[in-house]
């Protein structure tokens, strides 16, 4: 039935022997049948690590990985260990293998995901046969590497995670760019892994105009031009920039006949350089209304780079002063950069920083900077990102020399919203 493409892989599922999946829930099988895990998240996340790893750990470094702080941590990693053994153990095979001084987890036969995403891919996505990279996506889109085991409070086992389901998403975004590459003169097949990245990934531009461009070809222009407009609506508010022009421009290369979807577009967007939605007037609020209109006259000043932060409690209307002082800004002739923060910024590197560059549009970019800057480059994380562009970049003090294009602009402004959401480390850069 037209529109209904699925994921059709048949995987291996573990039916002889022990099979252990790492990728979403931790979920342990014994000849098909699922064996109940430990009620403490600490001990299944002892075995995530073990299985993960494959290498012995020494005592010492288990417990300040997970058991730093209670009165007897070797006693509590004895305790996880006993009830993980019948877990994984098979009759007289015994994959827990401890002494004295080291831990380890020994396969003996046992299927472990991640070990068959990395068997389909020996040499990398690119170098795989296309029925193991379809494979291999059935595999890596079950989930989060061990969702759920995240463990905040055990610092040294959390950061280990947050990088290794960082290593995962890299590598399923890289799985699913070589697939949607090997189908892209079949569209209907390409659907799914172009939704997943989609999905992997809902605030890439790049992902989104991929997905309107596989929809046009597959002849759904209805389908094509609903995405067009959710995914612009989406990113221009959750971003809270402007876009960098990606989207439009792969929605315009196709039109249905008829008032098809770049003449939607076309009557739908803001042309580059025109007013953007205005907002409802302000009220009140005279004193930093002031203050505002007193930065925007000094900010051409090369001598001066004058910084305003709205502080108070929710709705006040700091977020409506910070657009009127972008809004004001950009009828001042200055160039805007915007981002907005979320709770996910706590965990994400330099996030709101790759967002407000990501707003820069390509023509005012140097040659220099425009591959760190590029949002299509899934193979890097945002934070390997984020040092591209600083390097690139410079030292700040050249950063609105770099972004000026033939006097267009004499001064930039840039507003971040709900600063207290982010890193540390973004607010001192």
């Amino acid at each position: 039935m037209k529109g209904t493409a699925t994921l059709v892989v048949s995987v291996q599922r573990f039916e002889d022997g022990v099979g252990i999946r790492l990728l979403g829930d931790l979920h342990v099988t014994r000849v098909g049948r699922v064996v109940a895990l430990p009620a403490s998240r600490r001990t299944r996340a002892l075995l995530g690590y073990l299985v993960a790893t494959g290498s012995p750990h020494t005592r010492s470094h288990l417990c300040d990985l997970l058991w730093e702080g209670p009165d007897d941590p070797r006693a509590a990693l004895r305790w996880s260990l006993t009830k993980l053994r019948p877990v994984v153990n098979d009759g007289s095979v015994l994959r827990v293998g401890a002494d004295r001084e080291r831990v380890q987890f020994i396969a003996h036969g046992a299927h472990v995901d991640v070990d068959q995403v990395a068997s389909l891919l020996p040499e990398g996505p690119t170098g795989a046969a296309l029925q193991s990279l379809e494979l291999a996506a059935t595999l890596l889109l079950r989930g989060e590497f061990l969702d759920g085991l995240d463990l905040p409070r055990c610092y040294r086992f959390h950061h280990w995670c947050m990088a290794e389901r960082e290593r995962i998403a890299n590598l399923r975004r890289q799985v699913l760019d070589a697939l949607i590459d090997r189908l892209k003169n079949d569209a209907e097949r390409a659907l799914p892994y172009v939704r997943a990245l989609v999905a992997a990934d809902p605030l890439s531009e790049a992902a989104h105009a991929m997905l309107v461009r596989i929809l046009a070809e597959g002849g759904r222009a209805r389908e094509a031009e609903a995405h067009y407009m959710y995914a612009r609506d989406l990113l221009q508010r959750e971003l809270a920039a402007p876009l960098n022009g990606e989207l439009q421009r792969c929605a315009l290369e196709w039109d249905a006949g008829g008032r098809g979807l770049a003449e939607s577009i076309c009557s739908t967007s803001i042309a580059p350089g025109g007013d953007a939605p205005s907002h409802s007037p302000l009220v009140g609020h005279y004193a930093a209304r002031r203050k505002i209109d007193e930065l925007l006259r000094s900010i051409a000043e090369p001598s001066k780079r004058p910084m305003l932060m709205f502080l108070g409690e929710p709705g006040i209307g700091k977020t409506r002063l910070l657009n009127m002082l972008a809004d004001n800004a950009a009828a001042a002739g200055a160039r805007v950069i915007s981002a907005r923060c979320f709770e996910a910024e706590m965990v994400r590197p330099y996030g709101i920083w790759v967002d407000a560059l990501r707003g820069v549009p390509p023509s005012l970019v140097p040659q220099s900077s425009r591959l760190a800057l590029s949002v299509n480059r899934h193979r890097r994380s945002p934070r390997r990102r984020m040092e591209a562009v600083l390097g690139s970049l410079g030292p700040w003090r050249t950063l609105s020399t770099k972004l000026r294009v033939s006097g267009r602009w004499s001064s930039y402004s840039m507003t971040f919203n709900g600063l207290t959401k982010a890193q540390p480390r973004c607010c001192i850069l």
